[in-house]
């Protein structure tokens, strides 16, 4: 009699314990039905405890109760530390599932492609409205660069980062710093100015500084992938003859004037930058070159001679080796531009 009260009372503690782990697991373990699976995103700062966690995670609607992620956490051991960063995390999801996505360091991420071309300031805006980064801090820091950046990238005294925010498609977590994003593209330019592209530098007698501003140049001149290299011809062909490079791009950087709306008053303006007034290279880039336009600096299209060159009215450009033939397709891009205004 007394062992069967004995097996009735453990089947009872038993019921009671597989009823307890069952609560448990359900109020720590399975996914709650309310928030209809909306996506908030919330930052946990560095530095943040599992109780700091909790209780952001409950106010911003993702955990009913702050205990619960805390319970989990000491259930599992409390043996791994959460992450910081900024997370999107859906709403209805398990204490367990949260505690598991804090630490994991699954940051919500932004993928951002920065186009060839761009200026520094342009860059800038972009970065800023994408990644929440404040704008004026991130110029601050292409204006003046700290002396580490300098070094890796062997910039002249007093330059900028225009040019050396490299242009490609980048994937940003959400929360990461300005210094850090300028960085992640300082190593983009880095990676691709590899030593072959070093070694052509070298070859042609210019200093990486002076390639990027070249290439800068190139980059504006032409979207077009085959006139690249012719581009880069006509300029290395006026440095070799000590001809003014005469790039309206470069003018268009100087007094913020879109190059089709430049005027012969424009091309007289007063700046290092203005290859109408000045010989030689301007004292840096004045945009973001891809790897094309950078390849195309210190690989000029070999035997052309063509000095010159015009727009085509048609997406590309005209060159020509003399004054005379230059004029005649001067002459005949205008004479298009205003029979095409004429029939609009």
């Amino acid at each position: 009699m007394r062992n069967a009260r004995v097996r009735i009372f453990l089947l009872v503690v038993l019921a009671l314990a597989l009823s307890a782990m069952a609560v448990i697991h359900g109020l720590l373990y399975e996914e709650r039905e309310e928030g209809g699976g909306a996506t908030h995103r919330i930052e946990i700062p560095s530095g943040t405890s599992v109780r700091g966690a909790a209780t952001r995670m409950a106010e911003a609607g993702l955990l009913d109760a702050p205990w619960k992620l805390r319970a989990v956490y000491w259930l599992q051991g409390a043996r791994r530390t959460i992450k910081a960063g900024t997370y999107e995390i859906r709403t209805g999801q398990s204490p367990a599932a949260l505690l598991a996505i804090l630490e994991s360091g699954r940051v919500a991420s932004v993928e951002l492609t920065i186009p060839e071309g761009l200026s520094f300031e342009a860059s800038c805006k972009l970065l800023a409205d994408s990644l929440a980064l404040n704008e004026d801090s991130l110029l601050a820091l292409c204006e003046r660069p700290s002396a580490e950046w300098s070094r890796e990238l062997n910039l002249p005294a007093g330059a900028t980062l225009e040019g050396y925010l490299y242009p490609e498609t980048y994937r940003f977590d959400l929360g990461v710093s300005a210094p850090e994003v300028l960085q992640t593209m300082i190593r983009g330019f880095l990676r691709v100015f590899d030593e072959p592209l070093r070694a052509a530098t070298d070859s042609i007698g210019f200093s990486v500084h002076q390639v990027v501003t070249l290439a800068s140049i190139v980059e504006a001149e032409t979207g077009v992938p085959s006139e690249r290299a012719k581009v880069s011809a006509v300029y290395h062909n006026r440095l070799a003859k000590h001809w003014k490079l005469e790039a309206d791009p470069t003018v268009s950087y100087a007094t913020g004037i879109p190059g089709e709306k430049l005027s012969t008053k424009d091309l007289k303006f007063d700046s290092p930058y203005n290859t109408y007034r000045y010989f030689g290279l301007p004292p840096g880039p004045i945009d973001s070159p891809g790897k094309a336009a950078l390849l195309a600096a210190v690989h000029p299209e070999k035997g052309f001679e063509e000095m010159y060159f015009v727009a085509d009215g048609k997406g590309g450009h005209v060159f020509s080796r003399t004054w005379q033939e230059h004029r005649a397709a001067v002459r005949a891009y205008r004479s298009a531009r205003r029979d095409g205004g004429n029939q609009r």
